[in-house]
């Protein structure tokens, strides 16, 4: 919860494959006189419909779709925690499995936010930072945000989660739409609210003692005022920085995950840290490239104009936020030259 404040799953990724049709068809119907055998094809999946709690809730049908479609949370969020995080009360709130929101402890089953009871005194509630029973956990677009909730604890974790491999029921909101629509009264434009509980693929977690002996405060220097911790060698030395920088996204790519996406992203994400107060340069993304080149040959771009999720979403807001902008762009940058080079050849 950043609020007035803030701003082990298995292996393989696998999902259960369709019954296979085999030569005599299925269960017997091409036995059938003038059967046809069924289409094989998948079909979209059909439009959900609105909750029926959208008037009780004074949301529009356009307000919820916008909502729904997630347009504005990055691919990638960060949340810490530590022991004493959502109260201390229940060992399952955070851990190395996963997020369940308090809501969510006693076996309640997902549905979505808007059958939740009192949503709007449970949006507040959760962002004035009451111990209550949300159905939520907060996130936050960039690891310096969510690095202030590990509450420097020795028990302290940074999580991190992939949107392209959430369950379905998980649902991103950022605080600002829900303060546009009228459902938070603090716009906390920090702060990302994920409804449901989180664990499986899309997510993993990293204890930030960890991260911090593996270079941290030298790559984020000024971005979180840690001057006197600050490496200017590093700084001054992109190959360093973003060597190191690798190094640490390394660490958050659970060993299931085969994808160079993580470590493409956060490569980025991190070796800009340093650059809140600076401009990022057109040698940054020549560089970060060159440290990228074997992950950037693996990554697998969606079509131009396709709704599929890619490393940078272009309709992210960074609310000005210089080092969410230059992280955004290095990806645009990177998702630009390999698109380009992919039409050249």
């Amino acid at each position: 919860m950043f609020g007035k404040h803030s701003l082990e799953y298995s292996a393989d990724n696998n999902i259960e494959a369709p019954t296979k049709q085999t030569k005599r068809g299925f269960a017997g119907f091409d036995r059938l006189p003038g059967a046809r055998l069924p289409e094989t094809s998948q079909q979209p999946p059909p439009p959900p419909k609105p909750p029926k709690t959208l008037k009780q809730l004074n949301l529009s049908r356009k307000t919820w779709e916008h909502l729904e479609s997630q347009k504005n949370a990055p691919r990638f969020l960060f949340r810490g925690f530590s022991p004493y995080s959502g109260g201390g009360i229940d060992p399952r709130l955070n851990s190395r499995a996963g997020i369940i929101p308090h809501g969510f402890l006693n076996g309640k089953e997902p549905t979505n936010m808007y059958e939740s009871q009192d949503l709007k005194r449970m949006i507040n509630g959760h962002l004035d930072n009451y111990v209550i029973d949300t159905d939520f956990s907060s996130w936050a677009a960039c690891i310096t945000v969510a690095k202030r909730y590990t509450n420097s604890q020795p028990g302290g974790y940074i999580a991190l989660i992939d949107r392209k491999l959430l369950d379905p029921h998980v649902k991103i909101y950022p605080v600002d739409d829900l303060y546009e629509a009228k459902l938070a009264r603090g716009n906390y434009q920090d702060e990302y609210l994920a409804y449901g509980p989180i664990s499986g693929p899309a997510f993993s977690c990293v204890p930030f003692k960890a991260i911090r002996e593996g270079g941290f405060y030298t790559l984020a220097g000024q971005s979180y005022q840690q001057n006197r911790r600050f490496d200017m060698a590093v700084y001054k030395s992109l190959d360093q920085r973003i060597a190191l920088a690798k190094t640490m996204a390394a660490r958050f790519r659970p060993a299931h995950d085969k994808r160079p996406d993580i470590i493409i992203a956060l490569t980025a994400a991190f070796s800009s840290m340093c650059c809140a107060a600076y401009p990022i340069s057109i040698d940054h993304l020549r560089h970060l490239m060159a440290h990228l080149g074997d992950e950037i040959k693996e990554m697998k771009l969606p079509p131009v104009g396709s709704e599929e999720l890619s490393l940078a979403n272009y309709k992210m807001k960074t609310f000005r936020y210089r080092q969410l902008s230059q992280y955004l762009d290095l990806l645009k940058g990177i998702e630009r030259s390999v698109r380009e080079t992919s039409v050249g050849t």
